[in-house]
This record gives C-alpha cells, sequence and structure tokens, in this order.
C-alpha cells in the first residue's frame, strides 16, 4: 500500500514500503499504463478575465504528435501562439498559471527569444475580429507520459509585431487541459 505523503520518516528503511504500487500510482497520476500510448484526447474550454474571448479547442494526440484544433472567437488581428504553463489554475484568470512549462530545460520558464519552450504551439495569424479556426500540431509535448501537458493551464498569447516567442507576448485567455 502507498504510504500518504510525508510519511517516510526514515529515508534510510525504504523496504518497508511495497514501492511496485508507489511506481503503479504515479504512473496513474501522469497518465501512464492506464491510458497507454493510442489515440488520447483532451479539451480546453478557452476564456479571457472579461470574458470577451472564448474558444473550445480539442487536443488529440496520435503517433507521438499532438493536434490542436478548434476555435476562437473575440480575438484582435494579430499574431498569437499557444502555449502550455506549468499550473493547471486559472482561479486569477491568467496569472494564476505560473511559469512556461518547458521539459528539455532545466529551469521553467527560462525562454529567450531565439528559443521558445518546449510547450510553445507554431505561431498563426487572425486576420478579422470573428471567430478564428485553429489547426497547429506539435511533436514537442504530448497529453501522457513525462511530458504530459495535462491538468496544466494552455494559454493564447498575442505577440508583438516582430512574431517574439516564449515568455513575451500579452497572455489573451487561458483554460486547463482536461481529458476528455
Amino acid at each position: 500500500m502507498c504510504p500518504p505523503l510525508g510519511m517516510f520518516s526514515n529515508p534510510h528503511q525504504p523496504e518497508q514500503y511495497d514501492y511496485k504500487t508507489i511506481i503503479w500510482s504515479e504512473s496513474i497520476i501522469n497518465n501512464q499504463g492506464i491510458l497507454g500510448h493510442g489515440n488520447q484526447k483532451a479539451t480546453v474550454s478557452l476564456v479571457s478575465s472579461d470574458r470577451s474571448v472564448q474558444g473550445l479547442l480539442t487536443l488529440t494526440e496520435v503517433n507521438n504528435r499532438v493536434q490542436l484544433t478548434g476555435s476562437i472567437g473575440g480575438v484582435s488581428p494579430g499574431l498569437y501562439s499557444f502555449q502550455v504553463y506549468e499550473k493547471g489554475d486559472v482561479s486569477s484568470p491568467c496569472n494564476s498559471v505560473g511559469l512556461p512549462i518547458d521539459f528539455f530545460r532545466p529551469q521553467q520558464g527560462s525562454a529567450s527569444i531565439a528559443s521558445p519552450t518546449s510547450s510553445h504551439f507554431e505561431s498563426f495569424r487572425v486576420d478579422s475580429l470573428s471567430s478564428t479556426t485553429v489547426n497547429i500540431n506539435s511533436l514537442r509535448v504530448s497529453l501522457n507520459g513525462p511530458n504530459s501537458i495535462v491538468g496544466r493551464s494552455l494559454v493564447l498569447i498575442r505577440q508583438d509585431a516582430n512574431g517574439i516567442v516564449g515568455t513575451y507576448g500579452t497572455k489573451v485567455a487561458c483554460g486547463v487541459i482536461g481529458i476528455v
């Protein structure tokens, strides 16, 4: 049986716990083993703090590629991108999402202009104020395993005129990524 968090009172005697159960429990938390590596789906309900921007997005993983599709309404013309942030907390709209996730860098939130984080989806342009359809792919994130983005926040970012990505840009709307 799994010990409760913080119950390792003597770290020098770990044999008193059933580590197979602990590993199995962690695999459930990380969406491994139970969900497998087949076709995975997740959704995000995207909302801005003033509710002027709203969208419904679907993330589908097939053959190690995550496809982000859906529509967004109320977005003003400009250059945008999506980025995954570390926390699935949108209680203070997009201010409580934490830092951008990066599975390939030692420090979270260390994005630079020249190198966007691994959780940054490719940019797209919005030409009019009407509803915008999104269809973007990424090989750098996953819906299961160690690079899982499930339970984290997906943030719509308005980029500056030069298309700078990473931690730069304005957070427009956000939502939590949840398994369907």
